[in-house]
């Protein structure tokens, strides 16, 4: 084989093999994270994001644009109200948890989740919002 040969072949396995390290590189395409890591898996990522879905009783448009002008998917955007609230609503169950449940047994760990009070619904029980109102 001719030594311009095994150039081109040699260039061709670095190429395939630099496209298949970008292709395996922690997912980084995740855009507008507040309050989730930056660096979360798309694996954790969507786990969370089915917990949502089940105690909330709510689909991904709940939240997330998927029809913009383009007719793309646009989960990167602010412009569903919900979206924020539910960042609030994690940055709350964050705090209570830390502040009121600390993991004293990582067995068991007790925590206050989106279904302690949605239940499946997407907005709580009336008597729990008159609690919090009246507190």
């Amino acid at each position: 084989m001719k030594w311009s040969n095994k150039i081109l072949v040699i260039a061709g396995i670095a190429a395939f093999v630099i496209m298949g390290m970008t292709a395996m590189r922690p997912h980084d395409t995740f855009k507008n994270l507040k309050v989730l890591p930056k660096d979360i898996s798309e694996d954790s990522l969507m786990t969370i994001m089915e917990t949502y879905e089940s105690s909330l009783g709510v689909t991904c448009s709940h939240c997330h644009v998927l029809d913009n002008a383009e007719h793309k998917e646009d989960y990167a955007s602010d412009a569903i109200h919900d979206k924020e609230e539910c960042r609030d609503m994690m940055r709350m169950t964050d705090s209570i948890n830390k502040e009121y449940f600390p993991r004293r047994n990582p067995a068991r760990p007790l925590k206050i989740t989106c279904y302690t009070c949605h239940h499946g619904k997407s907005h709580p029980e009336r008597e729990i919002k008159k609690l919090m109102i009246n507190n």
